[in-house]
């Protein structure tokens, strides 16, 4: 168990480490529009409604997706005493989640908008900024949130999480095989 769950630690902190290339330099002027733009697209009160849903659907599709894997099943019916333990775990993630996506949020906005200044001209900029300063653009962006929140939507996520890590779980158990089957001197020690 120790060996799959630091497996999926690995596998999913790997396309993380994969990002080294330093992004293009941004044009202030076009850096300036993009601000703009994001502060219209996403004001506070947004951002803040944001992580509340986020954060919600996320772990909620978690949770889901890792309490009704036949392992964990497997798991909670032969030691009864699991499952608050996991259960705890997942309602703390929600905080930590929540704490950790408010603490970045300023890296967020200054990240979307230097990629949104890499990709648009300031003309677009403008008139995208335009769009989503009007009530239909507002209405837009509200919707967006609650998108996510949406049951169906978060149905649908929940069905990719779970399949996901029903998928994963008979592939990382090869993997540790594989890797127990390696001829490694500091593991026999």
């Amino acid at each position: 168990m120790r060996m799959v769950l630091a497996l999926t630690l690995l596998l999913f902190a790997a396309p993380v480490a994969a990002q080294t290339a330093a992004p293009a330099a941004v044009d202030p002027a076009r850096l300036a529009a993009a601000t703009g733009l994001v502060e219209v697209v996403m004001p506070p009160a947004l951002r803040n409604r944001m992580i509340e849903q986020t954060s919600t659907t996320m772990m909620t599709n978690m949770q889901s997706a890792v309490m009704n894997t036949p392992n964990m099943a497997k798991l909670f019916e032969t030691q009864p005493k699991a499952k608050p333990i996991f259960e705890r775990f997942l309602a703390e993630q929600v905080v930590f989640m929540r704490t950790t996506m408010r603490d970045m949020m300023p890296t967020m906005m200054t990240a979307a908008a230097r990629s949104y200044a890499r990709r648009l001209t300031i003309a677009q900029m403008d008139k995208a900024k335009a769009f989503f300063a009007t009530p239909d653009g507002q209405a837009y962006t509200l919707a967006a949130t609650d998108v996510l929140a949406d049951p169906e939507y978060a149905a649908m996520m929940q069905q990719i999480m779970s399949r996901m890590m029903t998928d994963m779980q008979p592939r990382m158990a090869s993997v540790a095989a594989e890797l127990r089957a390696l001829d490694m001197p500091a593991a026999k020690q």
